[in-house]
């Protein structure tokens, strides 16, 4: 399973909000450009994912 082929399926299932976005940072960033006030941020995953937290952190810090 590729995150392509999971991004695919959930569009399937109904997910139209889903993108694939190759990367963490890429993640990251999309997510912080398109963060509105009061929103809530949740990360799960296993491995490199626990590296998102602290870049969330770290984008907010600098935009506040």
């Amino acid at each position: 399973m590729t995150a392509e082929a999971l991004v695919e399926r959930m569009r399937q299932y109904g997910h139209r909000g889903v993108e694939y976005v190759g990367s963490i940072a890429n993640g990251v960033q999309q997510m912080l450009e398109g963060l509105q006030p009061d929103e809530m941020v949740m990360t799960l995953g296993a491995g490199s994912v626990s590296s998102a937290s602290e870049m969330i952190l770290d984008g907010l810090r600098r935009t506040s």
